[in-house]
């Protein structure tokens, strides 16, 4: 019932405040069992996302309590990437950026749902090239991804395969970017971006042959 309030139109604050309520009183019964952490996770999404003012400090103090009390368990680690997001988009100073990212960097070993652990790691990648232009740091994260297989969606694999062959030939490794060009236009000819890939290729094994 109150996942359902979060999707009515028009939002409304009875609907906001009836969904508070709902999610309270399972988290009271017991908030340590699959319901009281799924309605914990869906507290903090509520304050983050769904609210009049979201409150993102409430929110993150909530994912960051999930995370800590209930490690492994696969809803809980829903909030691994959320967490990410409003920590490193968040307009901070770059020693307090550098702490997030920290952050990230002891918990990710902890991750163990596939999908946290590709969603969070999805997350600091993008931080890194948008926020920061540092493909030496996001390189490694995406390669992981894409090595384990854990990209399963088609038009984010295109985003990651351009990413991938961007950072590695930035990077000087201009045999791993040609793979990721020539992985991009067998799997994604009839893309827009095809024929700009396709002249980086060229260029790149124009390179290469000098």
């Amino acid at each position: 019932m109150a996942l359902a309030l979060f999707t009515i139109e028009p939002r409304t604050k009875t609907n906001f405040n009836e969904a508070q309520q709902l999610l309270t009183a399972l988290i009271d019964e017991n908030p340590d069992d699959d319901y009281g952490i799924a309605a914990t996770y869906y507290q903090a999404r509520l304050l983050e996302a769904h609210a009049d003012e979201p409150n993102r400090q409430s929110a993150i103090s909530i994912y960051r309590q999930l995370l800590r009390d209930h490690p492994g368990h696969p809803v809980a680690e829903f909030a691994a990437p959320k967490l990410a997001f409003l920590l490193l988009y968040d307009d901070v100073p770059p020693e307090t950026w550098e702490e997030h990212y920290a952050e990230f960097q002891a918990l990710r070993p902890n991750l163990q749902t596939t999908a946290a652990q590709r969603d969070t790691l999805l997350v600091l990648a993008d931080a890194l090239l948008n926020l920061r232009q540092d493909k030496v740091r996001a390189f490694p994260h995406l390669k992981y991804c894409d090595d384990a297989g854990l990209i399963n969606r088609i038009m984010r694999q295109s985003v990651v395969l351009i990413q991938l062959a961007e950072s590695a030939r930035a990077l000087g490794l201009k045999t791993e970017a040609q793979h990721y060009y020539t992985r991009y236009l067998q799997d994604f000819s009839r893309e827009a971006a095809s024929e700009e890939i396709q002249r980086r290729l060229v260029a790149l094994e124009k390179e290469m042959k000098l």
